[in-house]
């Protein structure tokens, strides 16, 4: 029969270690160690792990918790990680997990193009632990999930927000803040039952300033002709401080482009002599982009009463009450101020401070705390009160954090003796009703005593108040009363729905703080139409609304968080690794008790990690996943798969295709639809149980805990052995490769040896978990100062670590004979290619160990493939023995290495000339 040629040019199928040689695909291959197959028609060198980034600026050095401790997120703002004030620059960070002091340091992309780690920005508290991190509208969240005593849920995010924006210049806030994960209620709040309530810093006159000046700048001296500061007390009366100063500003936009023009202000406000400004304060007014006319801006200032005595001398000649627009773009009329008015008082708003002097007893103003002052009177209301005087009242306060969530309710006390709860109605008949001022420590003011201002959270951007009738024979609801704005300055009353500007008590003696006085005639009657329930989404009574948790995942605008420790309010704790807490939508940091989820309970196992895909949540316990619907407001599980558990939490990963994870069983894809088993194809399992035991038990038997990373450029899955130094037997492979095109797989060995220019495979020592970076490239670190990054690029292959076998090709014909004469193999490579080339016949189950000869093949002379200076060469290979290739049914290759093998070693394709031999 005449010779004829058996052709090998697709290798795409990959590895195939299940099924015996001979029965492959074509395209598969028995054995493949240390190559790819990811680009039809060509088998290459692998890619390694290489420097994540060279600079030292770069680098992490702290404490590495196995397979935990790195996160990327990405911002609208700079300033996250490195040293440097915020911008509004997309921005991109990774987190990295400090384990020797649970502190959180970033890394940040400075300006798309240098990477640089700054200081811990987030500290837990303690020692050691396992974070989980997630991520939502722009502020990241981090917990211990090994539940250390000493740390605490923190977040960390960019905060750019104006408190009281039309007093003064307000409180301006842009900055990234650390903060408790929970949201604090107030700390201890008082109420005084009993206070006479005069709003003493403006019961002076109301007079009008601007009799001098120009259109940008007024005034009024302080001194009139008779030597008397007649010009501010026109109608005779006073002899008074300036509290405030209110005025409008007209400006006209008429410097216009495309249709739109944008006007700025700069504007101050006080007391002004010949020796400049003394005691003034400032603004400024953007526009923004608006179209050509005309426009008003009101501009409110409040001044401390001791700085703005109109008795007193202002410290120079001259001495007046100046406006000014100090500056102003986009308009070439100058503006005009209009309606300036000055008011004035005998002396100031009680003082709230926690001194010694203080009218209070026991309460005081200060940061994160709320007070109220009660002033009744006893005719005009209703329901407050009763016949018998027996109105008694409970008072509470919330904070509202980030615009929208709410806190549990801290219930006012008494100031006269700083621990009675409950407010009783002056006994004073059933007309009786109040007149209140709410007072919030100014935030820029450590005042005296305990007063200080400046310790606000950062995140409260406003409060609640409520009141309990607590004067029934059962409990009644928490109603509110007054929603207060910060970043308005504005208190609504809920019964009448008006709204009232805040003020600003400025006394820099004792302690500052912003107020709002509403008189009786506007609070005549209690509200009863809206609940702490209704207003918060949360049960009054709620016993816990915050949770450390093992893992966490946010879908639907909820975040769902799992394998919890209950903080409950009484400080105690209970651990729930079999329960999820939900929390409402777009409250993203309250975890109510009440919300709890627990698809199985006391089953032996316990929640590792959540991921989340096409309105599904994968529950992964050690032993089983859930897949629980998240499609409707009631959640409900939708099915149980067994043995398809992980062991750890960097054990999953989010793909193009759905979420992969890899446990001692296999390797596993939810695609929203189904679990696909990676390593079954066509209906084939692909990979040998024996070896894949191999792969995940320690040279002691023990198990490992693998931990796979998607690699976005390649669409590809790295799967490796262990998250920590513990590795399986030397000689086995320690890196599982896996196309999600081709739906092939490849391993590769461990190896510490530097290939070149500190690439490596080396894969046995503590790594964090995998995270996918600003480029795409997969990212960990595994030691202090050495991160690391997966590159596709082929690199070199040390000695040993190639090993590649082609099917047992029968070639068409498993019961016929054949001769096989040569082999010719189409490659490339640059130096000496370190790949000897052997051959079996017919199954040899003891190995492949025969040789071609070196003397009659070409580009082979010594028993490797030879140099072929970069371009495609053909090698020819002949037995060396040719009745070693007589006779057989079936033959196929071996490819290995005994040197190094160059980066750029490559094969396009194989040919077997071979010769059918007569049936007999």
């Amino acid at each position: 029969m005449p010779k004829q040629i058996w052709k090998i040019d697709q290798f795409h199928g990959g590895l195939n270690s299940n099924s015996d040689p001979r029965d492959i695909a074509d395209n598969e291959l028995s054995t493949v160690t240390g190559l790819m197959v990811d680009e039809v028609g060509k088998i290459r060198t692998m890619g390694a792990t290489t420097e994540w980034h060279s600079s030292t600026l770069s680098n992490f050095n702290g404490g590495i918790q196995p397979g935990y401790g790195l996160f990327h997120f990405a911002h609208d703002y700079s300033g996250a990680g490195y040293n440097l004030s915020p911008v509004e620059l997309l921005s991109s960070y990774i987190a990295f997990w400090d384990d020797d002091n649970s502190e959180v340091d970033i890394l940040e992309m400075v300006g798309g193009v240098v990477p640089l780690i700054g200081t811990a920005k987030i500290s837990l508290g303690g020692s050691g632990g396992k974070p989980c991190f997630y991520y939502v509208d722009g502020a990241l969240r981090v917990s211990d999930g090994n539940f250390g005593a000493n740390n605490t849920n923190k977040w960390y995010g960019h905060i750019k927000r104006t408190w009281f924006p039309d007093i003064n210049s307000g409180y301006a806030i842009d900055d990234w803040y650390e903060a408790p994960q929970k949201l604090l209620p107030p700390i201890e709040s008082y109420y005084d039952k009993n206070s006479t309530i005069t709003n003493s810093a403006e019961s002076g006159n109301t007079d009008i300033i601007g009799t001098a000046g120009s259109g940008i700048m007024k005034y009024e001296t302080r001194l009139g002709a008779s030597g008397l500061h007649s010009s501010f007390q026109a109608d005779g009366g006073g002899n008074e401080s300036i509290a405030r100063c209110v005025f409008t500003i007209y400006y006209i936009v008429n410097e216009v482009y495309g249709g739109n023009g944008r006007v700025t202000l700069d504007v101050k406000c006080g007391t002004r002599t010949d020796d400049g400004w003394q005691t003034a304060q400032t603004d400024s007014f953007d526009s923004g982009l608006v179209s050509a006319g005309v426009y008003t801006k009101d501009f409110s200032f409040n001044f401390d009463s001791a700085d703005t005595d109109t008795n007193d001398n202002w410290s120079g000649a001259n001495d007046k009450w100046s406006v000014e627009v100090t500056a102003y773009t986009g308009t070439s009329v100058l503006p005009l101020i209009q309606n300036a008015v000055v008011y004035e008082g005998a002396g100031s708003t009680i003082d709230l401070d926690g001194d010694s002097s203080s009218p209070l007893g026991n309460g005081y103003v200060t940061g994160n705390n709320v007070c109220i002052l009660w002033d009744w009177a006893s005719s005009g209301g209703s329901g407050w009160n009763n016949a018998g005087n027996t109105g008694a009242w409970n008072v509470g306060a919330t904070f509202i954090y980030d615009e929208v969530q709410e806190s549990q309710i801290t219930k006012l006390v008494d100031e006269t003796n700083g621990w009675t709860v409950g407010m009783e109605v002056p006994d004073s008949g059933a007309a009786m009703r109040p007149a209140i001022l709410l007072a919030i420590a100014d935030p820029t003011h450590d005042g005296a005593g305990d007063s200080d201002g400046t310790t606000w959270s950062k995140r409260v951007t406003g409060c609640n108040i409520y009141i309990q009738d607590i004067n029934q024979d059962t409990t009644q609801p928490w109603y509110l009363q007054y929603s207060v704005d910060f970043l308005t300055g504005k208190l609504k009353v809920e019964d009448t729905q008006k709204e009232y500007d805040a003020l600003l008590h400025s006394n820099a003696a004792h302690q500052s703080y912003y107020y709002w006085h509403i008189s009786e005639t506007e609070l005549s009657s209690p509200s009863s139409v809206i609940t702490y329930e209704v207003n918060s989404g949360l049960n009054e009574n709620e016993r816990s609304i915050i949770s450390k948790y093992k893992t966490a995942v946010v879908a639907n605008r909820r975040t769902y968080i799992g394998g919890i420790e209950v903080e409950y309010e009484d400080v105690s704790t209970e651990v729930m690794s079999d329960a999820m807490i939900k929390s409402p939508v777009n409250k993203f940091d309250v975890f109510p008790l009440s919300r709890i989820i627990e698809a199985s309970v006391r089953d032996g196992d316990e929640i590792v990690k959540l991921e989340e895909y096409a309105d599904r949540i994968l529950q992964f316990k050690k032993n089983k996943m859930h897949l629980i619907n998240i499609s409707q407001d009631i959640e409900f599980l939708e099915d149980t798969f067994m043995y398809k558990g992980v062991s750890h939490p960097a054990a999953t990963c989010k793909t193009d295709f759905g979420i992969a994870w890899v446990n001692k069983h296999g390797c596993y894809l939810y695609d929203g639809q189904n679990v696909v088993n990676l390593f079954e194809k066509d209906g084939r399992q692909m990979i040998k149980e024996s070896e894949w035991k191999d792969f995940v038990e320690s040279s002691g038997g023990t198990s490992l805990d693998p931990m796979i990373g998607y690699i976005p450029q390649k669409r590809q899955l790295l799967v490796i052995s262990d998250v920590g130094s513990n590795m399986n037997e030397p000689t086995e492979s320690q890196i599982y490769l896996y196309d999600m095109v081709t739906q092939s797989w490849v391993t590769a060995e461990h190896s510490g040896t530097v290939l070149d220019s500190n690439w490596d495979r080396s894969v046995d020592n503590k790594k964090t978990n995998f995270s996918i970076d600003w480029n795409g490239d997969l990212a960990w670190a595994r030691s202090a100062g050495d991160n690391r990054k997966w590159d596709d690029t082929s690199q070199d292959i040390p000695t040993g670590g190639l090993e590649l076998y082609t099917k047992d090709i029968d070639f068409g014909q498993p019961a016929q004979r054949k001769k096989i004469y040569k082999v010719y193999i189409t490659y490339k490579c640059t130096g000496d290619s370190g790949v000897r080339v052997q051959y079996g016949v017919d199954g040899e189950p003891a190995g492949i160990t025969k040789n071609f000869s070196y003397s009659y093949s070409t580009y082979f002379g010594s028993g490797t493939l030879d140099d072929s200076s970069g371009v495609w060469q053909v090698a020819e290979l002949k037995p060396g023995t040719s009745s070693e290739a007589n006779n057989k049914k079936s033959f196929r290759l071996r490819f290995w290495n005994n040197a190094e093998v160059p980066s750029d070693f490559e094969i396009n394709d194989i040919s077997i000339v071979y010769r059918l031999k007569g049936i007999k």
